[in-house]
């Protein structure tokens, strides 16, 4: 199974680290690793921790994935879903 990654990093050096610490290498086409220095720091709100790793907030990964082609919006369609039921379970047990 094909996976890509993308890391949002907030400098520089840290892009410098990450490559450094998992051995990236730049390639043409094909990569499956994307380290990422973003427009602001916007992406860093809400961000959550999984199993021990810091992981962007839900809302930004469906709007990544809304505009990641190759069935990024089929994907993001998906977590809006868990959104949803999420918002309405909140609401409920108010």
């Amino acid at each position: 199974m094909f996976v890509d990654y993308y890391f949002y990093v907030e400098d520089d050096e840290q892009i410098e680290t990450w490559v450094g610490l998992l051995g990236l290498r730049p390639v043409e086409t094909g990569g499956n690793v994307s380290v990422v220095l973003p427009f602001d720091g916007g992406v860093f709100y809400g961000t959550q921790n999984v199993r021990g790793v810091k992981v962007a907030s839900t809302v930004q990964l469906y709007v990544d994935l809304f505009n990641y082609p190759a069935r990024g919006e089929e994907a993001a369609q998906m977590v809006l879903r868990s959104l949803e039921k999420e918002w309405r379970h909140q609401t409920t047990h108010r």
